[in-house]
């Protein structure tokens, strides 16, 4: 069942662009963050990618409300993706200028959501890249991940499998 248009009050439409505003500038500040993250990754500080990581918890708990305070306004019912809030009836029934500030948000968000993801990847690719290491230096058969000649994953082992006679 579709949902129905709601009709926003001066003061609502005046909470929703506070909201939105709100929103905006907690998104930038994570966007930064994360851009922080991903330089910090390509440098060696480990106690500046500690500090980012506390910095976007921070922020992460000042997003949640805000995102919360909006699908109330929006859709009650229920908390959404902003991307689910742009396709509800109610989006539709928005002053352009609140639309487009949604929509602005939602863009943004999905820029932090692909940010974040590559510096996850980043993350995990530097993660496997150490242990593999560790694993090879400690002498640990099996435990690290290796590429065999046709590709394939293989375990590392110390076996008889010598590279050749001196």
């Amino acid at each position: 069942m579709p949902d129905k248009a709601k009709q926003f009050s001066a003061q609502e439409k005046q909470t929703l662009t506070g909201s939105l505003t709100t929103l905006h500038a907690q998104l930038e500040a994570f966007q930064q963050l994360l851009q922080q993250e991903a330089d910090l990754l390509k440098s060696n500080d480990p106690d500046a990618l500690t500090s980012i990581a506390q910095q976007k918890a921070q922020v992460l708990d000042e997003l949640e409300p805000a995102h919360h305070a909006l699908c109330q306004l929006l859709s009650p019912d229920q908390d959404q993706s902003l991307d689910s809030l742009i396709q509800s009836d109610s989006f539709q029934s928005l002053p352009e200028v609140l639309q487009n500030k949604l929509t602005k948000a939602n863009q943004l968000a999905e820029a932090c959501h692909q940010l974040n993801l590559s510096n996850g990847m980043t993350i995990q690719a530097l993660n496997n890249l150490n242990s593999g290491l560790i694993s090879a230096l400690v002498g640990q058969p099996g435990s690290s991940q290796t590429y065999d000649p046709k590709g394939k994953k293989s375990a590392y082992s110390q076996g008889n499998n010598s590279l050749g006679k001196a």
